[in-house]
């Protein structure tokens, strides 16, 4: 009979722990341990019940009467523990909204600045759509912006399309296409007709391994300013810092062209573009 009696007990002990770890492992979908509620902390009590009985050296057949106040404290105990749960989970997820609040306002005045140069709502809604959809787009361009204004490069329409032109070169390095082409659509934005964009446009196109590069380095190679040009595109491409950066950019792209020869492996988005009919306005949308 004291064998059984004891039998009893070590069930009492196997079940209540087995119960326990299992819970232990798990939470629900607001964060708040599974062991905060009744179905775990039964099993808890009469865990803690089973070894006060050793302890007092009475007899393990109590434990059943102790199930059911194991039941009652489990409601009571589980009650109170999960109201603060919940309360300390609010408090974080405040907290955590409010730092990315803080975060975002820190970050978006950049390009809350950017956007008093675009001259149209359409425009603007077009940025801040680019740089909410792209996130490393839009770290990449709050990085850049301390590196590239200073005394003396100023923060300008034309300085901010440069610099989003360099952006969209970063991001397809690190093989962000998306984003980079996103990118090049955002420095358009500035700037409708801009080589210097397509030179862009041909560096990303080529990293991506796309032989439309080649096409957009020959648009580069062959732009002349004529009186088609857009006035103020004109006036900064006439510029000594301006007919520096074409020069160098046709020299990058006559590399493009050349490398382009021997890529026959690679895609080639040419026919798609020509077919939505944006061949020779690509970024100028």
């Amino acid at each position: 009979m004291e064998g059984i009696t004891w039998g009893f007990w070590w069930l009492n002990v196997v079940i209540s722990a087995y119960c326990v770890l299992y819970w232990a492992r798990k939470r629900f979908p607001d964060g708040t341990h599974a062991l905060v509620m009744p179905s775990g902390q039964i099993w808890v009590w009469q865990l803690m019940f089973a070894f006060l009985v050793l302890f007092l050296g009475i007899s393990p057949w109590n434990l059943l009467w102790l199930g059911l106040v194991s039941i009652v404290a489990s409601i009571v105990v589980a009650r109170s523990m999960r109201s603060y749960y919940l309360s300390i989970n609010a408090q974080r997820r405040e907290a955590k909204q409010i730092e990315r609040a803080q975060l975002e306002q820190i970050v978006s005045w950049m390009q809350r600045t950017a956007e008093i140069f675009l001259e149209s709502e359409m425009n603007k809604n077009a940025f801040r759509s680019f740089m909410k959809d792209f996130p490393t787009l839009s770290k990449e361009f709050d990085l850049s912006w301390g590196r590239t204004f200073t005394p003396a490069n100023p923060l300008s329409k034309w300085r901010l399309a440069l610099m989003l032109n360099e952006v969209a070169e970063t991001l397809a390095s690190r093989n962000d296409f998306m984003a980079a082409n996103t990118c090049v659509h955002c420095s358009s934005l500035f700037y409708k007709g801009n080589p210097l964009t397509w030179a862009a446009s041909a560096v990303v196109a080529y990293t991506w391994e796309d032989r439309i590069a080649s096409k957009w380095a020959a648009k580069v190679i062959k732009y002349r300013i004529s009186t088609n040009t857009p006035v103020d595109v004109k006036e900064q491409l006439s510029s000594i810092e301006g007919k520096e950066l074409l020069k160098e950019a046709r020299k990058r792209m006559k590399g493009i062209v050349e490398l382009c020869k021997y890529s026959d492996e690679w895609r080639d988005t040419s026919t798609l573009v020509e077919q939505v009919g944006a061949s020779d306005k690509y970024f100028d949308l």
